[in-house]
């Protein structure tokens, strides 16, 4: 029986990729930690297929295109922003299949509404101009990516929202670590996240937007110390 570590489950965030996780330094951190990561992309997103209907974006099917990368034994699961949200679904429905959760840029509310991400992907589907708020500006930023799929970026967007989860958190999931930055105005009421959880603990990075929270070393070290534990 093998004795080394579980392997590393990196989910980035809406309109990235799997090369977020090297450009923020994460791994890198984990190759000099002795650990293994798996950065698969998002459907929608890098090398992914790019559908345009919202409802291949439910977070269930995003959730069963993670588990299809991972073994069969448990691994860690770091996500960030959306890969946070689905790092989460992923404890909550496949509880068997995580050991640790690290999860960053995330609140306990939703970072936008179905109605604003509906009227993002209406908008974008019809040649229409984009209404104004979170979900646009989330789209437009996103959407600004060279080489990205802008129609299947709102199709997630709209997806993501339609489909979001109404369960609560239940009582058995594994020890949780959250970070966020303490200017992250996506990440909105993080404590209640936190407490939400039944083994969590909060790390809040001063000086820190939702941008920028990532690719912090503290936010890294402590992950990868925790994730030892």
């Amino acid at each position: 029986m093998s004795d080394s570590p579980p392997p590393i489950l990196l989910v980035h965030g809406f309109g990235a990729a799997a090369g977020m996780w090297q450009t923020t330094g994460w791994t890198r951190a984990i190759d000099a930690a002795g650990r293994t990561a798996i950065a698969p992309d998002l459907r929608g997103h890098g090398q992914a297929p790019r559908p345009h209907d919202p409802d291949d974006y439910a977070p269930a099917r995003l959730v069963a295109d993670l588990l299809a990368v991972l073994p069969d034994t448990p691994v860690d699961v770091v996500g960030y922003s959306l890969g946070a949200q689905l790092a989460l679904d992923i404890a909550i429905s496949h509880r068997h299949r995580v050991r640790r959760l690290v999860l960053g840029g995330i609140g306990s509310e939703p970072a936008v509404s179905s109605i604003d991400a509906e009227a993002v992907w209406s908008a974008v589907s019809h040649g229409e101009p984009i209404p104004a708020g979170a979900a646009a500006s989330l789209w437009q930023m996103a959407s600004a990516v060279p080489g990205c799929d802008a129609r299947a970026l709102a199709a997630c967007l709209a997806g993501v929202a339609r489909h979001r989860r109404t369960v609560g958190i239940p009582g058995d999931l594994p020890p949780a670590l959250v970070f966020v930055g303490a200017d992250d105005p996506i990440a909105r009421n993080v404590r209640g996240l936190v407490d939400a959880l039944p083994a969590a603990e909060l790390l809040e990075l001063p000086g820190r937007d939702h941008r920028s929270a990532c690719s912090a070393s503290l936010a890294k070290q402590r992950a990868l110390d925790f994730l030892r534990e």
